[in-house]
């Protein structure tokens, strides 16, 4: 989930949004489409988000917000969820609440929505959200040459690590995967060499400032966020 307004996710190219269905407290996954009956992420019958109206109240003419604004109100998305609900609004993200209710959620939990996704991959295990994990998986890899995985079952290990290497020579790239102290990590060095140079050498340079060889930057030398490429199996996998 690389969008910094919108919280998606995009399973072997189907893009799906984040939403939350009143009743309940899962958070469901819908699907991007240009149907007439497609919907925006936001309500459009409620009035805007409090810090959103405020925002392009001080911001007047921002170009920067009104583009924010399209994207949110932008009719492009199923109005029912994957498993068959009507939906209200896209669930918070990496952006953060714009709700005062809400909670940020990152990961859907609707067990129907994941059986859905799941039916997209090859079989790769009989537990509802392996196909997103992948997905998931592949993205940070792709995003910066590598990834590992905590807290896999023994039992479904090998077929993830298969499901894993399959979808990344989708893409196009080779890839490993090894196993250590219960750790799975994926590696691709065909991913890595895409990811642009002077982007790779600031992670090499601020990795050895960590480890104390060269004095840490001081306040006024910017740096550049620490790859997140650590996974929870638990946060995606339901057990059944």
């Amino acid at each position: 989930m690389t969008d910094e307004v919108l919280n998606t996710l995009v399973v072997l190219g189907h893009r799906l949004l984040l939403v939350e269905v009143g009743g309940g407290f899962e958070t469901h996954l819908c699907e991007a489409t240009s149907d007439s009956a497609a919907r925006a992420a936001l309500d459009t019958r409620r009035a805007l988000p409090d810090s959103l109206a405020e925002a392009l109240e001080r911001g007047g003419d921002d170009d920067r917000l009104d583009a924010l604004l399209d994207r949110l109100l932008d009719t492009a998305w199923k109005p029912t969820t994957l498993c068959g609900r009507a939906w209200d609004e896209m669930a918070a993200g990496e952006a953060g609440t714009f709700r005062r209710w809400q909670e940020v959620e990152l990961t859907p939990t609707c067990r129907s929505c994941l059986r859905v996704v799941d039916t997209w991959f090859p079989r790769s295990g009989s537990l509802p959200g392996i196909g997103v994990l992948v997905s998931v998986i592949g993205e940070k890899v792709e995003a910066f040459g590598s990834a590992w995985v905590t807290g896999v079952p023994g039992e479904f290990l090998e077929d993830l690590r298969k499901a894993i290497r399959k979808h990344l020579r989708q893409k196009g790239w080779r890839s490993q995967t090894m196993v250590g102290s219960g750790v799975l990590h994926v590696m691709s060095a065909d991913a890595l060499q895409a990811i642009e140079p002077t982007v790779r050498a600031t992670w090499i340079d601020q990795a050895i400032r960590r480890m104390g060889v060269v004095e840490q930057p001081t306040d006024d030398e910017a740096i550049v966020d620490r790859p997140r490429l650590g996974v929870a199996w638990q946060t995606w996998v339901l057990d059944e």
